[in-house]
């Protein structure tokens, strides 16, 4: 072991636990939940937590979402939790779908758009797909209508990878559509709202934060929140944390539905 990297885990035992677990294949999914040790822990703290909500609610089928497929990582990830989930709530579902345009990013225009981050053609998509998943392709406020028409089931976690902040928009525009195709909780993963390697190049006023914000401010009864005190809880100190978001449909059906008590189990 190199000497930089022996002081790092000397400083940062929570890590080199994680790294431990996640080698040898230590533990029950939940364990490894706990300790970062998935390969996308953000993906796998939110199908997780999405499928037990689910389940609560009397769910028996869900749509997992990923906006920015680029090179299929995250939806190579996405499987490989599921198919663990699935032995947890074995009555559940899901149905896994990947957007992207398949060419990389558009053109940025809009300064919004982080032109001094972004440029057209960026991540294009490369590799097959897992047969689990099924890829929309196109610009996202065009296959949107596309993905609706398929009548997919309630949709419970959503990545949102676009990032520009006029692909965020559009994307956002998902939440337009009628509450039977939403939990009414909806996990939701932003990507592109924290600093990369503690590069000040996000804020406020553009990007995915303000795609977020514009949202809020347009929907009375629909807002999307950062899920506060996630990283306090967790185990093993994480960037990713701040990024996870929930969006709340204050009129679904089943928004006062209680559930504490099954959540708990």
């Amino acid at each position: 072991m190199r000497k930089d990297n022996l002081l790092f885990y000397l400083a940062r035992p929570d890590v080199f636990v994680k790294v431990l677990i996640r080698r040898f294949n230590i533990g029950s999914f939940e364990f490894k939940e706990r300790f970062d040790a998935h390969a996308r822990p953000s993906y796998a703290f939110g199908i997780y937590r999405a499928a037990k909500e689910a389940v609560a609610l009397g769910y028996d089928r869900v749509s997992i979402i990923e906006f920015g497929v680029a090179r299929g990582r995250g939806l190579m990830a996405m499987t490989e939790i599921i198919t663990e989930v699935k032995k947890l709530f074995p009555s559940l579902s899901f149905n896994l779908y990947g957007f992207d345009t398949l060419t990389g990013l558009p053109k940025p225009e809009d300064p919004r758009d982080q032109l001094y981050l972004w440029g057209e053609g960026e991540f294009p998509h490369e590799k097959p797909l897992p047969h689990t998943a099924e890829l929309i392709a196109g610009d996202v406020k065009d296959s949107l209508k596309k993905f609706i028409a398929g009548n997919p089931p309630p949709i419970a976690f959503i990545s949102f990878d676009l990032d520009l902040y006029s692909s965020t928009v559009d994307a956002l525009t998902i939440f337009d559509f009628p509450e039977q195709y939403f939990l009414p909780r909806v996990l939701c993963y932003f990507d592109d709202i924290i600093e990369d390697k503690m590069i000040p190049m996000y804020n406020d006023y553009s990007g995915e934060r303000l795609a977020i914000h514009e949202f809020n401010a347009k929907h009375p009864s629909k807002k999307i929140s950062p899920l506060y005190g996630l990283g306090e809880m967790r185990i093993v100190r994480a960037s990713w944390p701040p990024a996870m978001h929930v969006y709340h449909d204050f009129s679904h059906k089943k928004y006062d539905q209680y559930i504490k008590e099954k959540l708990k189990n």
